[in-house]
């Protein structure tokens, strides 16, 4: 199997498992129950995404579960 192969592999199998609920985003809570990713989850692409706040606490963990997020995370 070729290494782009395995790469476009990866990024589907990590797709399939986020928006299942197998597996989730690395990062954390605040005191306010926001959530932000992890310096090792987080992408350029996080910057056009809303920051999170009470009205919107998971606006990032949505983003993270994303095809374009997990692409840019995965290289």
């Amino acid at each position: 199997m070729k290494e782009k192969d395995k790469k476009y592999l990866a990024i589907i199998q990590m797709y399939e498992s986020r928006q299942s609920r197998e597996t989730h985003p690395d990062g954390s809570f605040d005191s306010a129950g926001r959530w932000y990713p992890s310096d090792d989850e987080e992408c350029p692409c996080c910057m056009d995404i809303r920051s999170p706040s009470r009205a919107y606490p998971f606006s990032l963990m949505r983003h993270c579960r994303t095809r374009k997020h997990i692409r840019n995370l995965l290289g």
